[in-house]
């Protein structure tokens, strides 16, 4: 006669075992119907991640047919401890034998992701493009000039530098990416970011898309806020239709050899085009890269007829002022 103890347990295993079948069933299924079969699929794995973690994410992406099987196979085969983190091209409705292989194998292709911050110089971006993957600072830097990139807004004749136009974003690249498919990526980015700026304001007023984008990396580098940037544009059209000196600290430092965290009146006697306190008009081509907010505001800057700002918040805000009066008394009151 069953125990009490065994008539629990027969529920649990027919339980169990119907489980199973289902499984079993579902993973037949899928094997012998494949459906979408052989069609690629991306496969990112984690560093840390487990084989049950893996085996979850292969089955969601539909590379195998279920992930508890999967996961029994890999340690059927004592495989937990061989599967490589990476990114892998991969496909759907593998076999448990062809995901295991190709895991234990390891991504074919490695991937890097570089963040491309607003603000960077080519140099800039070049030195970080180099820590963050394979292609060198001189393989970039050699690749960033404007020669026989296909893009209608480079049909210039205003120089060779892709200076402002290397679209400050995130990447993602492989380990057979060369510098100058990296650059098209950003110069594409640009072309998406941009082509909804209305550049018809500017263009009236007699300024180019390289003027605005050259206006838009001052702004970039002077401005914190975004709801400053439009009053730093109106500045810089204010100052160039009264035939001012643009007197932008900005543009000295990127004529100086590095960046300082302040300028001396020395390094204001630094004898470059691209020293606005010396030289009128705007430089010769941006100096960093803009990101897409500095651009709307270089087309579009505010209705001001501020002609001076100056730095006075601990957030990084600004004083505008119309008169050198006010700015001057602000700089008083301010001690600066």
């Amino acid at each position: 006669m069953a125990t009490n103890k065994n008539r629990l347990k027969m529920p649990l295993l027919i339980a169990a075992a119907a489980a199973l079948l289902v499984i079993l069933i579902a993973s037949a299924a899928f094997l012998l119907l494949r459906p979408n079969a052989d069609q690629p699929v991306h496969l990112s794995v984690s560093p840390g991640s487990t084989s049950a973690d893996i085996a979850g994410l292969a089955a969601d992406k539909g590379i195998v047919a279920n992930a508890l099987l999967f996961r029994l196979y890999i340690k059927d085969h004592g495989a937990q401890n061989e599967l490589q983190a990476g990114e892998y091209d991969m496909r759907t409705g593998m076999t448990y034998a062809e995901a295991l292989a190709q895991l234990k194998r390891g991504p074919v292709k490695k991937y890097y992701t570089v963040t491309i911050p607003e603000g960077l110089t080519v140099a800039e971006t070049a030195a970080t493009v180099a820590k963050k993957t394979p292609i060198t600072k001189e393989a970039f830097e050699a690749a960033a000039v404007n020669d026989g990139y296909d893009f209608a807004f480079l049909k210039r004749s205003d120089g060779t530098s892709l200076e402002g136009y290397l679209f400050p974003k995130t990447y993602t690249i492989t380990d057979k990416t060369t510098a100058r498919d990296l650059v098209t990526l950003m110069l594409r980015q640009f072309g998406k970011e941009t082509a909804g700026v209305n550049l018809a304001d500017a263009k009236a007023k007699g300024y180019s898309l390289n003027d605005v984008i050259t206006i838009a990396s001052m702004v970039e580098m002077e401005a914190k806020l975004d709801n400053e940037r439009a009053l730093v544009a109106a500045v810089v059209y204010n100052r160039l239709s009264r035939g001012m000196l643009l007197q932008m600290c900005s543009t000295v430092e990127f004529a100086l050899p590095e960046r300082k965290e302040s300028l001396t009146y020395k390094d204001l006697e630094v004898e470059s085009p691209y020293n606005t306190y010396k030289h009128e008009g705007l430089p010769p081509g941006p100096i960093a890269s803009p990101g897409l907010k500095s651009i709307e505001a270089a087309a579009h800057p505010a209705s001001v007829d501020y002609l001076y700002f100056v730095l006075t918040g601990d957030d990084g805000s600004h004083t505008f002022t119309s008169s050198y009066e006010e700015f001057s008394s602000v700089k008083a009151d301010k001690g600066l």
